[in-house]
């Protein structure tokens, strides 16, 4: 996987040919691609987005008023691009998502965990104030939790279905981006030896995207003789191997 050195800043497809009905609230501000989570992707902000939106009155996952944020900011992580798009789900600290990861790792040896990371893992005031519904209704939730429930359910002893989308998260940024943040470069080399990949739920698109951003991350074939992105395999000369399998015709 190599990363994409520049944003792309210009405008969506949809902005080319005139068709906004198109666009998704997430299309309103820069951001990356770095992800699908179940078929949603998931993405990096750039710049504040004022689009996606707050939680609605009759959303029972509510946070109080006092601690609604006008903007989802830059360097948040957005699950979903709301309005023409799935409902996004904020997450305003990337850090602490890699830090409750981090504690999960060694929940069975806790006196590893260091105090710095110890403040991070903490919250305002439980996981549902630390992840942000977006204009949801009750019915995404229900939807969203039927969705994840095949990768979330071998865990719901242990942890919160908020808890755990945090850690998926956190486990993803850890393993894939730890260039993020500097605390998340820090961690890496601290505690990279007791980062089991326990979740995996969050692949790396490959399919072609628009949109006011573009992909962070590309898939590179390592093999030597592979093909180029979009070009014909490479011809290897085989007259000197020694017999291979049967031909299937």
């Amino acid at each position: 996987v190599r990363r994409q050195s520049r944003p792309f800043t210009g405008g969506s497809t949809a902005h080319a040919f005139g068709d906004t009905s198109a666009m998704s609230a997430i299309d309103n501000s820069k951001h990356w691609r770095i992800g699908m989570l179940l078929g949603i992707p998931l993405y990096q902000l750039l710049e504040d987005n004022h689009s996606l939106g707050h939680r609605n009155p009759q959303d029972r996952h509510r946070i109080p008023k006092h601690l609604n944020l006008p903007t989802v900011p830059s360097g948040a992580i957005v699950i979903g691009g709301g309005s023409g798009e799935h409902p996004a789900i904020a997450l305003y600290d990337p850090n602490h998502c890699v830090a409750r990861y981090l504690e999960f790792c060694m929940r069975f040896e806790p006196s590893r965990i260091d105090a710095e990371l110890t403040a991070a893992c903490a919250n305002m005031q439980g996981d549902l104030q630390t992840v942000e519904y977006c204009n949801w209704k009750s019915q995404d939730h229900s939807d969203f939790r039927r969705r994840c429930s095949g990768l979330y359910d071998s865990y719901r002893d242990e942890l919160s279905f908020e808890g755990w989308l945090l850690i998926v998260v956190g486990e993803f940024l850890f393993h894939v981006l730890p260039t993020y943040s500097v605390p998340i470069q820090n961690w890496r080399r601290k505690y990279r030896a007791e980062a089991t990949c326990w979740f995996n739920a969050i692949s790396i698109p490959y399919d072609s995207y628009g949109g006011n951003g573009r992909d962070r991350l590309r898939i590179v074939d390592t093999e030597p003789n592979a093909a180029p992105n979009g070009g014909p395999a490479a011809s290897v000369d085989h007259s000197n191997a020694p017999g291979g399998p049967p031909s299937v015709s």
